[in-house]
């Protein structure tokens, strides 16, 4: 289903918490040394607000960038592929529960 959403419908970005992880995920991807910007600047890692940024996000949209350019539809089709494997995971957990 999702999926299917992420190629049918090319919403915006409408909240500003997504214009957040969209230019730090940029940032890290067009530094020139990634890496070392990660591992020695906090610039990446913003709050929005009082709510807590879930951190390891930041890394996942800098390699996806890096890995597929900039745009949404690569990111999206990502999400619903993780999502998947996250509902066969949890559908495992729960038949062995």
């Amino acid at each position: 289903m999702r999926l299917a959403f992420a190629l049918g419908w090319d919403p915006p970005l409408l909240f500003t918490h997504q214009y957040n992880y969209y230019s730090n995920g940029l940032r890290i991807a067009e530094h020139k040394d990634p890496l070392a910007f990660v591992m020695s600047s906090d610039r990446w890692r913003t709050w929005v607000g009082s709510t807590t940024i879930a951190p390891l996000y930041y890394l996942l949209l800098g390699v996806a960038f890096k890995a597929f350019g900039p745009g949404l539809v690569p990111l999206r089709l990502l999400q619903a592929a993780l999502d998947a494997l996250v509902a066969v995971a949890a559908a495992s957990l729960g038949r062995r529960l």
